[in-house]
């Protein structure tokens, strides 16, 4: 004879929400830096150092992987993001602009958290957690 045994209520609540779907966690630095050649490398260089061979006047583009020894040894993910999908300008990445000169290929389907410096995410699309996991990943 078989005795039914019903599972704890918040057990189902867990199963429920994975089975609903949760935002990805994961950042592939290795598509990012993909990302970051495609569309970074020719202001920024190859090595993220600012040594592109494209410019505009009177902007220099900053050297990448010293932006954690910038922020006291903390790398800003969302800030970073940010600045890039163009939600906090900037001139060069088209601020002056209705849409920055990336929006279209990161806004996508932002459902991507991004975890960030105080441990609350950011939801991005992947192509944005993907190149933010490959800056991080360069840091100095």
């Amino acid at each position: 004879m078989f005795r039914s045994i019903a599972a704890p209520r918040h057990a189902l609540s867990v199963i429920a929400l994975i089975c609903i779907g949760l935002p990805v966690l994961a950042q592939d630095s290795e598509n990012g830096q993909s990302i970051y050649m495609g569309y970074c490398a020719l202001c920024h260089g190859p090595q993220a150092t600012g040594s592109g061979i494209t410019t505009l006047p009177g902007i220099d583009a900053p050297d990448l992987t010293v932006i954690a020894q910038a922020n006291e040894g903390v790398f800003p993910a969302g800030e970073v993001a940010q600045q890039i999908d163009g939600r906090d300008p900037i001139a060069a990445h088209g601020a002056d602009r209705a849409m920055p000169v990336f929006g279209g290929y990161f806004e996508g389907d932002k459902g991507v958290a991004l975890r960030m410096p105080s441990g609350q995410s950011m939801m991005v699309s992947k192509p944005m957690a993907d190149l933010v996991a490959w800056l991080e990943s360069v840091q100095k």
